[in-house]
C-alpha cells in the first residue's frame, strides 16, 4: 500500500512541476556563460549553464588535470546551491542545463573515452503517516561527435540517462552519485568512421534534475556537491601524428576538387 501511495503521489506531484516549470521558463530563465577553461591537452569552450531557478546552480569550472570539475572551493562565481527542498505536502524540482564544446588541442591527441558523473548527499524525515522521496536524473541527452583527427566528420550523436531514488521511510540520511561513460573510439568505430587517433571536437548538453516529494507531516532535501566531466586523452605518437595528418591532408584535397 505504501509503494501505491508513494507512486501516485510522487507522479502527480511531478506532473505538477513540470507544467509549473514550462510556464516560469517562459519569463524567468536565466543564463551564464563561463567561457572558456583550458586543460594541457584539451580546451573546454563556452561552457554555459541555463536554469529556471536563480543562477549560477554548477558555478564557474575549474580544470584538474584535463578533467572539468564544478563545486570546487574557491572557484570564482561560486555555485548558488543546486539542491531541491519540500516539506509538509509541498514538492520542488530543480532542473539545470549544462552546454559545453571540447575540443583536443592540435598535437596533443584526441579523446578517446569521455564520463560524466556527480554526487552529493540528502535528509528526509516523516512522523506519523508521512512520506518524503528523493531523486536526482543526469541526462546526457545529445553527445555529438564533429570531427576525428582534426577533420570534420558528419555528426554522430549518442545520448543516454541515468538516475536514482530513495524514500522515507525507511531512508533518513546518506550520499548519493550517478555517472555516465562514452567509449568515443567504440562510437566512431560503430559508426564506420576510420581514424588514427580518435575524436577531437565535441559538444555536450547535459540535463541536471533534484526532486524533493514530501507530504504533511514529512520533510526532504537532496543535495549536488560535485559534476565532473573526465577526458581519457590517447597520447599520438610520432607514426601517429604523420598518419592523421596526410589524412586531413587527403580530405581536404578532396573537398577542392568537389
Amino acid at each position: 500500500m505504501f509503494k501505491t501511495t508513494l507512486r501516485t503521489f510522487s507522479a502527480q506531484a511531478v506532473a505538477a512541476l513540470m507544467v509549473a516549470a514550462c510556464a516560469v521558463t517562459l519569463v524567468n530563465a536565466g543564463t551564464i556563460n563561463h567561457g572558456m577553461v583550458m586543460g594541457p591537452s584539451v580546451a573546454y569552450i563556452n561552457v554555459t549553464e541555463t536554469s529556471t531557478d536563480p543562477v549560477p546552480l554548477y558555478g564557474a569550472p575549474v580544470v584538474i588535470g584535463d578533467d572539468l570539475a564544478f563545486f570546487e572551493p574557491g572557484s570564482p562565481n561560486p555555485s548558488l546551491g543546486f539542491s531541491a527542498q519540500a516539506g509538509g505536502g509541498t514538492a520542488d524540482l530543480t532542473d539545470g542545463f549544462l552546454n559545453l564544446e571540447i575540443r583536443a588541442k592540435p598535437g596533443a591527441g584526441a579523446i578517446s573515452d569521455i564520463s560524466f558523473s556527480e554526487g552529493g548527499d540528502y535528509a528526509m524525515q516523516s512522523l506519523g503517516n508521512g512520506q518524503a522521496q528523493v531523486s536526482a536524473t543526469l541526462n546526457v541527452f545529445e553527445l555529438r561527435i564533429l570531427e576525428v583527427d582534426g577533420s570534420p566528420i558528419a555528426p554522430i550523436v549518442l545520448s543516454d540517462v541515468t538516475n536514482v531514488t530513495l524514500n522515507n521511510p525507511p531512508t533518513t540520511v546518506g550520499i548519493w552519485d550517478l555517472s555516465l561513460d562514452f567509449d568515443l573510439n567504440q562510437a566512431l568505430t560503430d559508426a564506420g568512421e576510420s581514424f588514427v587517433l580518435g575524436a577531437t571536437r565535441l559538444t555536450a548538453r547535459i540535463n541536471n534534475t533534484l526532486t524533493a516529494l514530501s507530504t504533511p507531516g514529512s520533510v526532504a532535501g537532496i543535495f549536488k556537491k560535485d559534476f565532473d566531466v573526465d577526458v581519457d586523452i590517447v597520447i599520438p605518437e610520432p607514426t601517429s601524428i604523420a598518419l592523421a595528418a596526410l589524412g586531413f591532408v587527403a580530405v581536404a584535397g578532396s573537398r577542392r576538387r568537389s
